[in-house]
């Protein structure tokens, strides 16, 4: 027994509380989800449940954009740089977002043909956007005059905007005034508008 206890000498272990992987994901909420593929699982066998399972898991749904709404937010106010966090969070939304379209297939069909190069890929799809204007616009029969002729008291009708006039209430802004939800500061878009006035 001596020379078992030697071989074999007994050890402290630390239990390690198992970490939930996303935070919003709460216990409550992983007992909803038992609970829900528990019903699928009786639906399957009593067709009588479908509108329970219906109202549970649009509850579930809905519980669970809220819980992952509060930890996204509370993740931003919690930090020292919000704007940093902000763009860390959207940016790892997107990445779980690209793990799924990695599982879509990378193949593009025209006119009974595959194509598996990026590069064709993207040329197709670029050319099709770039046709596909005047493609429509050929069917099209001329107006006759301007639309402002058909303006009257009961149309809803907006004047074109010119890029003088977007020009001009865009130098017009309070530079003081706090950045939009993109975090472009307005003294940055004034002093850039003469470049990028045409597209808007």
């Amino acid at each position: 027994m001596e020379s078992f206890n030697v071989a074999f000498p007994l050890t402290k272990t630390k239990i390690e509380k198992k970490v939930l992987k996303n935070n919003w994901m709460t216990k409550e909420l992983l007992k909803s989800r038992n609970t829900l593929r528990f019903l699928t699982e009786q639906y399957r066998r009593d067709s009588s449940l479908k509108l329970k399972l219906k109202m549970f898991r649009k509850v579930y749904l809905k519980v669970l954009k809220l819980s992952k709404k509060k930890s996204y937010l509370d993740k931003i106010k919690g930090a020292t740089n919000k704007q940093k966090a902000m763009w860390k969070t959207i940016k790892g939304i997107e990445n779980k977002e690209k793990k799924f379209a990695e599982d879509i297939s990378k193949t593009l069909k025209v006119k009974d043909r595959n194509f598996q190069d990026n590069k064709e890929i993207a040329d197709l799809i670029c050319d099709y956007f770039t046709s596909i204007g005047k493609e429509d616009t050929s069917n099209l029969t001329q107006a006759v005059g301007h639309c402002t002729r058909f303006h009257n008291q009961k149309t809803f009708y907006l004047n074109p905007v010119t890029a003088l006039e977007i020009e001009k209430i865009i130098k017009s802004i309070n530079k003081k005034i706090t950045s939009g939800p993109y975090g472009f500061p307005y003294k940055l878009i004034q002093e850039v508008i003469t470049f990028i006035v045409e597209p808007l």
